[in-house]
């Protein structure tokens, strides 16, 4: 289930959606499965989506190499380009980097865009921002953490006499029994 539009936000307002993976199709939220979402609910709640902007395959630990967050926020410079608000699928799409989030989110909202996950649960009224905070601090302890878990298991399939990764021009794998 999704989040309706926050009051601020009714319809017939021109929306934005940004979206972002890690990569691949097979993920829970790749970019095609949160378009045609943000797509639906922008008809479900009869907002006029008038851009998508889109990083495939790019980490949400930082800005840079996201051309097109990079390109959303630009647009927002000039007054006349502005949306009434940005659709996320979550928060975690906009960014796993606390002072990220925190920067970009107040650059775009002194801009007079509202910001809206369809997915995370923030209340309207004076406690949003705690709650959202506090999303985009166990957004970054989660990317965080399953850094050090896949760095783990990449070192113990190393120590097993695994070579991770696709294999040089000219040499041939010979798959190994690992231990899990």
């Amino acid at each position: 289930p999704t989040i309706p539009p926050p009051s601020t936000l009714p319809p017939q307002s021109t929306v934005w959606a940004y979206l972002r993976d890690s990569g691949g199709e097979g993920q829970d939220r790749s970019v095609q499965r949160q378009l045609n979402t943000l797509q639906d609910y922008a008809n479900q709640h009869n907002l006029i989506l008038a851009r998508v902007y889109k990083d495939v395959a790019k980490t949400g630990t930082t800005t840079a190499g996201r051309e097109d967050f990079q390109k959303m926020i630009a647009a927002t410079r000039q007054k006349e380009n502005r949306p009434d608000g940005l659709l996320l699928w979550n928060y975690a799409r906009f960014a796993r980097n606390l002072d990220d989030a925190t920067y970009h989110k107040a650059l775009l909202r002194k801009r007079g865009i509202i910001i809206h996950s369809i997915t995370d649960p923030i209340p309207e009224g004076p406690y949003a921002r705690f709650v959202e905070t506090l999303i985009d601090i166990a957004d970054e302890e989660k990317s965080r953490q399953t850094s050090i878990d896949v760095k783990a298991s990449l070192q113990a399939l190393v120590q097993q006499g695994a070579v991770p990764g696709k294999a040089p021009i000219g040499i041939k794998r010979t798959p190994i029994q690992t231990i899990n």
